[in-house]
């Protein structure tokens, strides 16, 4: 993805059933309850991972996480997304994990 590229994620609480476990839908999916919790990104840019340890760097991405009003989490650790994200390597991939299939699948020409 080219440089620039900005990536959302944007959370809610799970509605709770009467057994207090996750509500789920037809489809199987979690059924969302309420507003916002919190909000993440991830952006890439040119040289941006240069400052992680090899074992953590996701190339030129880097994340942040944000409150419902906007404000920046400071003492957010980023470790897990920097893990978890480690896993998507593949160049078709891009450290991402539905928008680079997404726009793989829907490219022009």
């Amino acid at each position: 993805m080219p440089y620039g590229t900005t990536l959302v994620m944007a959370d809610k609480k799970a509605k709770l059933g009467p057994d207090g476990q996750p509500a789920i839908d037809k489809d199987g999916r979690m059924i969302a309850e309420g507003g916002w919790i919190k909000v993440q990104l991830q952006k890439k840019g040119k040289g941006w991972g240069d400052d992680h340890p090899a074992n953590m760097k996701n190339g030129d991405w880097e994340y942040a996480s944000f409150n419902p009003d906007g404000s920046r989490i400071a003492d957010q650790k980023y470790d897990i997304c920097f893990g978890c994200h480690n896993n998507r390597q593949s160049p078709a991939e891009d450290f991402t994990f539905l928008f680079a299939p997404y726009l793989r699948d829907h490219k022009k020409g």
